[in-house]
């Protein structure tokens, strides 16, 4: 299982779109400001790869720490944001755009010939609860979510992490191919179910192959309901580069992204 097809991992978040100027409005008056610091571990003896998440006045800006790589979701204009600051590029893609790629990608995986891929575009989880740990299991056959979580607040700030985590698992599943995003949307409905924040997901991939071995990653989201100054200056950080970077079509960038994986596959073999 390569490194580049779970670093959507690393990304808990998608936001649902908001229709019309007078929801919003409404939206961001009730929208809470935190951050989540994020870490994905592939391998015990390899450091992990880090992300830091803000929400902020409505908005949501995702700092992929390695490579370098900014996501804004700004619901006012249903609009998802990617800057690449090593490059200087931008590009953008909008939520119906997103919906409709998805909706193509879910019919080719349910014709597709591995059952495994054929499962996952409509994935079934059984559930349980273990009372004394709280910790929560989702498993189906080829693969089983064990969810530590906290219980915000405010209800809001778990819908706010749910509705990102859809879109940008979404994002993730057309910038990273072959991730498929329907299983981590089903967690996600879950989690919004129940009102609640996850801190720690472990993720465990039965091999389709018996002699295969499990494949487990590991990720852990520190919650933090403040944003700090170096919080809102990375922010500001963003919104210049929003402003400054060239922008190019979301095929470009995807075909340019593609094309730094590869190279970073290579160089570590």
């Amino acid at each position: 299982m390569d490194r580049d097809r779970f670093v959507v991992f690393s990304r808990w978040i998608g936001l649902v779109a908001t229709i019309g100027l007078v929801v919003f409005a409404a939206r961001a008056a009730s929208a809470d400001d935190f951050h989540v610091g994020n870490k994905l571990h592939f391998h015990p003896k390899e450091k992990p790869i880090e992300s830091t998440t803000l929400f902020f006045t409505g908005k949501v800006y995702d700092f992929l720490k390695t490579p370098r790589e900014t996501i804004i979701f700004d619901p006012s204009h249903d609009e998802i944001f990617i800057l690449d600051p090593d490059r200087r590029l931008k590009t953008q893609i909008s939520t119906g755009e997103i919906s409709t790629q998805i909706n193509r990608l879910r019919e080719a995986a349910r014709q597709h010939k591995s059952e495994l891929v054929r499962g996952s575009a409509a994935p079934r989880f059984a559930e349980a609860l273990d009372p004394k740990s709280g910790v929560l299991k989702l498993t189906s056959r080829w693969m089983k979510y064990e969810i530590e979580s906290t219980a915000p607040n405010h209800p809001q700030v778990a819908r706010q992490y749910a509705e990102f985590a859809d879109w940008l698992v979404q994002l993730n599943a057309l910038l990273n191919p072959p991730t498929l995003p329907f299983p981590r949307l089903a967690v996600n409905g879950v989690l919004r179910q129940r009102q609640e924040l996850p801190t720690k997901i472990t993720l465990t991939l039965m091999p389709e192959e018996k002699h295969h071995k499990e494949t487990v990653i590991r990720s852990e989201h520190m919650i933090q309901m403040a944003l700090s100054q170096t919080d809102k200056a990375l922010i500001e950080e963003a919104h210049n580069q929003l402003h400054t970077f060239s922008e190019v079509s979301f095929d470009d960038y995807h075909h340019l992204k593609l094309e730094q994986q590869a190279s970073v596959a290579s160089e570590s073999k």
